[in-house]
């Protein structure tokens, strides 16, 4: 059947105010689950302007966590000496 204009509004999952998620684990720590949110914006925000691929976006955004991880976490934890 075709779904109505206004079933978005009408159906009581879409009015829940939390994430069905089929892990709970994925709720209990806020900072994990915020920065999961940044990288999937930022993957959405790389397809909208550049019009590349999931995969190719989904690469663009791994490279950025590792450059970030190297920079910001083990070159400071560990020197640079050491990394």
């Amino acid at each position: 059947p075709e779904a109505s204009a206004d079933w978005e509004f009408t159906n009581a999952s879409c009015r829940r105010r939390t994430a069905v998620v089929p892990d709970p684990r994925n709720d209990d720590n806020t900072v994990v689950a915020q920065l999961h949110l940044a990288f999937q914006l930022f993957h959405n925000r790389i397809v909208r302007q550049t019009n590349c691929s999931f995969e190719a976006a989904q690469y663009a955004v791994r490279h950025a966590y590792h450059r970030i991880v190297w920079r910001d976490l083990l070159v400071p934890l560990c020197g640079p000496d050491v990394t």
